[in-house]
């Protein structure tokens, strides 16, 4: 090998970001919180409804969480967060598209500053998002495992977007899966995210992925 290429080799290795990022799975969908005057706050999910009570146990508005207007986890967010001395979050192992109505059950619970998960036991993913990537920028996936607990069929699946981009099958419950793709790049303005999936049920696991992040058209110092 020319000492020229060996130095642009060394460089080009150099201009790398390896970054790496692991994620447990968890069933958090939507955080409430109340931010208001009142010295006592509450929510309550029942079936097909979400109470929320400022003072507790007073309440102050009453969520149909099946109508149209709220059936989706991303509707639902928006309307909570919007209420005055309100807020709310999704979940960063959810998509939004989730039912609300799938919302675990649970009695009036406590929501004063500092917020409360509420959680959906029917969650089936593992999510990592990679950050959109920033101009002259672009990254390369290298290496993706996990691992699920849970019954049907598991699933590696990587979309840039809302475009899928890689599928395959993730193997038997509990065994560690490393999926097959060594290699899977996005360029500036795309966005890659990593779901480990569970067909029927998923009750534990987790994510790894491993990935590159180096300028897009670095110029050698050498040709």
């Amino acid at each position: 090998m020319k000492n020229e290429q060996l130095i642009n080799e060394m460089v080009s290795d150099y201009r790398k970001d390896k970054k790496a990022v692991y994620q447990a799975f968890n069933k958090n969908a939507i955080k409430i919180t109340y931010v208001g005057a009142e010295v006592t706050a509450t929510a309550e999910v029942k079936a097909n409804t979400l109470e929320l009570a400022a003072p507790a146990l007073t309440v102050t508005y009453n969520i149909n969480i099946a109508a149209a207007a709220y059936d989706t986890l991303t509707e639902l967010v928006a309307y909570i967060d919007g209420l005055a001395d309100w807020t709310c979050t999704l979940g960063d192992q959810f998509d939004g598209t989730e039912a609300s109505a799938s919302l675990t059950i649970v009695a009036a619970t406590d929501v004063l500053t500092a917020g409360v998960w509420f959680v959906q036991d029917t969650n089936l993913q593992i999510k990592i998002v990679i950050p959109t990537v920033a101009t002259g920028k672009k990254v390369t996936v290298t290496k993706v495992l996990g691992s699920i607990t849970g019954t049907g069929a598991g699933t590696f699946e990587f979309t840039k977007g809302s475009t899928l981009a890689w599928v395959e099958a993730a193997g038997a419950t509990t065994v560690e899966k490393v999926s097959t793709i060594t290699s899977l790049d996005s360029s500036v303005g795309e966005q890659l995210i990593l779901r480990l999936k569970m067909a029927t049920t998923l009750t534990a696991g987790y994510l790894t992925v491993a990935y590159d992040e180096k300028q897009a058209d670095a110029i050698p110092l050498f040709v």
